[in-house]
């Protein structure tokens, strides 16, 4: 879909953006204009979120100084936690939790998966093992779990996700990491709030990291989950990280309508990757490293604009490690993250525009204020407006380049920021 087609859409688009704080001009030709204004906060380093697979082993830390990590697809969750009733096995979780606390980065772990023994549906079978995807079929299960792993890591751990990608047997017809009645997802709310609570009233729970567009989301919190909800989750996959600010909007359009305009949102997972030599390539995304550098960069910026709290990239090794087999950390990809982060940390984005495929967003830090470009569709000579008083870029690449007032510069999927000084644009705080 694009975005002249937003026009002829249902008006759940047009409310979601004035709650999301933008606003869609059309002007007079056949041009689709769109202007997104910015939250007006500062972005932390905690907006930097991440996935490791595997850190305890063989992955080196990553040189990206990201602010947070999600405790997911890194063998952690409930059925290897406790393999089998009341025996317990925490040496991964620890490490990991060691490791989070040695590179001050903030953990959230997420709750699930069923372990077979404590699974109503043992002979199920999930891609993570045999009923790993069914509720549990005591409560009490679920409870003592929860309370053990908040007991060990209290003053450690204070993010617990409910789920990863649930989906819910009223709505869907497919089957994801949890399979079940909204209800029974409610109840598992109910009980890990209170727990989470009893352990420590500093821990939050943060909901379900839903997919699709708003509807799980919504049947959650309409049957109840609103009420043990202290941070709203979703994970966002579109085909073009231009489509982020949509489906952000529709989010928070059902946010308002539960009156949970006030609570963060999280985007706990996004990711785009390059395929391998035996897979199929997602015709949508990036085809070569150039490419992949332009969707990372784009995917963040989008997303600050359009108020996300958190970001968390899925995932290192699949997509910032993937083709630097020797984990030198060099790769197009990693160094495409960190110059973004060095570009938004301590920053605000204040608003982005885009007209013909040519986006410009706006960048401010204290009294500095510079201009992140890009074109989502071509390669163009592009001559920057003359109040910008450009007189530099510096590239994805970390390369800085001299502009002359009223000379063009190439500008891409690649995006670069276009400033009015030549002073390096980095926060004092930054440290990559």
């Amino acid at each position: 879909m694009t975005f002249s087609s937003l026009l002829h859409r249902k008006p759940q688009w047009i409310a979601s953006m004035v709650v999301l704080g933008a606003a869609l001009f059309i002007s007079g030709s056949s041009a689709t204009e769109i202007r997104l204004e910015g939250p007006g906060n500062t972005i932390t380093r905690t907006y930097f979120g991440m996935h490791l697979h595997r850190a305890d082993t063989t992955t080196p830390w990553p040189i990206a100084r990201f602010g947070a990590w999600r405790f997911w697809d890194a063998a952690v969750s409930w059925e290897r936690l406790e393999p089998a009733q009341d025996t317990w096995d925490f040496k991964r979780l620890d490490t990991l939790v060691a490791l989070a606390g040695q590179h001050g980065v903030e953990p959230v772990l997420t709750l699930g998966i069923t372990p077979r023994w404590a699974a109503s549906r043992p002979n199920e079978p999930f891609i993570y093992g045999k009923g790993g995807n069914s509720p549990p079929r005591d409560m009490r299960d679920w409870e003592d779990y929860v309370r053990t792993v908040a007991t060990r890591y209290k003053g450690r751990i204070q993010y617990y996700e409910l789920w990863n990608e649930p989906t819910f047997d009223e709505i869907d017809k497919g089957r994801g990491f949890y399979a079940g009645s909204v209800q029974t997802m409610v109840e598992l709310g109910r009980v890990a709030h209170r727990v989470i609570r009893e352990i420590d009233p500093k821990n939050k729970l943060v909901a379900p990291g839903f997919t699709d567009l708003g509807g799980r989301l919504d049947l959650y919190l309409s049957r109840g989950g609103k009420d043990f909800t202290d941070v709203v989750a979703h994970h966002f996959y579109p085909q073009k990280p231009e489509r982020m600010p949509e489906h952000i909007g529709l989010i928070r359009g059902v946010m308002a309508k539960h009156g949970l305009s006030h609570l963060p949102l999280w985007n706990t997972e996004t990711g785009y990757w390059l395929p391998l030599a035996n897979e199929t390539p997602n015709p949508n995304w990036p085809r070569n490293h150039n490419e992949l550098s332009g969707y990372i960069a784009r995917a963040l910026i989008l997303g600050a604009v359009a108020g996300l709290d958190r970001f968390y990239w899925y995932s290192w090794e699949t997509t910032m490690l993937r083709g630097d087999p020797k984990s030198l950390q060099t790769g197009p990809a990693i160094v495409s993250y960190m110059q973004t982060m060095r570009w938004l940390d301590g920053a605000s984005v204040n608003h982005c525009f885009s007209r013909d495929h040519i986006w410009m967003c706006e960048l401010q830090r204290g009294k500095r204020r510079a201009h992140i470009v890009w074109n989502s569709r071509e390669r163009v000579e592009w001559v920057p407006p003359v109040d910008w008083r450009a007189v530099q870029y510096e590239t994805l690449d970390a390369r800085a380049v001299q502009l002359k007032l009223g000379e063009a510069l190439p500008i891409g999927q690649v995006p670069v920021l276009v400033k009015r000084d030549p002073e390096f644009w980095t926060s004092s705080k930054t440290r990559l």
